[in-house]
């Protein structure tokens, strides 16, 4: 097998574990990527001829022992943050679906001598050997489902090339769950839209004729904006 391109690219690890940042995910069968069946919103395997502009983008970020897998890119029905989850429960042939509650993946470099030279991706959920599948043994048909399979006998179609892809002018995400990475950053000496506020109270007790004394509240309200610089 031979990929050129494969061996020109710089290398997906730092430290032995997977740089975060934004890549394409190929299935080294098909040659197709991961992109998501928004009318079910599942994982498929798309070819490149029908790969939309800005498709098929996925944030890598360390969760944990592994990696959180996060669409990129332009939010897709309403949902801006959209993590890799593996759809109802563990067993073979579960599809991988998307959600805004992150799970880490266990993602684990091929050590095998057939594919020697370069460093392709084998994508675990969680510490199990269920692992992402291509159905129909890889199949190059647009819309494929991606799903979870038992690694018992590895094959092929379970193994996955890690494609980097460079930010420069990508489209905003705004990130609603907190994640590590937002593509939607507020711009220099912007006032954030949401206000923060404080409010004190001071009590005094103030004698009188009766001798027992009238208590007074003071409450003071504090309304402050925040503002943010960017880094140049």
């Amino acid at each position: 097998m031979k990929n050129n391109a494969s061996k020109t690219r710089s290398s997906i690890l730092q430290d032995g574990k997977i740089k975060p940042g934004i890549y394409k995910i190929q299935n080294i069968v098909s040659k197709t990527y991961v992109d998501i069946k928004d009318h079910v919103r599942e994982l498929c395997g798309r070819p490149s001829s029908t790969l939309e502009k800005y498709r098929g983008r996925w944030e890598i970020q360390p969760l944990g022992s592994g990696y959180t897998i996060r669409k990129a890119g332009p939010a897709a029905s309403g949902k801006p943050d959209q993590f890799c989850i593996m759809l109802n429960g563990i067993g073979n042939e579960h599809a991988i679906s998307v959600s805004d509650f992150p799970v880490a993946w266990k993602i684990a470099v091929v050590h095998d001598a057939k594919y020697s030279g370069f460093e392709y991706v084998r994508i675990f959920w969680g510490s199990t050997n269920m692992v992402w599948d291509l159905a129909q043994w890889g199949s190059e048909r647009d819309g494929t489902k991606i799903q979870v399979m038992d690694n018992g006998k590895p094959e092929p179609c379970r193994i996955w090339e890690l494609v980097p892809v460079k930010v420069d002018n990508f489209p905003a995400q705004p990130s609603s769950s907190g994640s590590q990475r937002d593509f939607n950053p507020v711009p220099p000496y912007e006032e954030n839209p949401g206000n923060h506020c404080c409010t004190c109270s001071h009590v005094t007790t103030e004698p009188d004729d009766g001798g027992y004394g009238t208590t007074i509240i003071e409450v003071t309200t504090v309304t402050t904006r925040r503002k943010f610089r960017l880094e140049d």
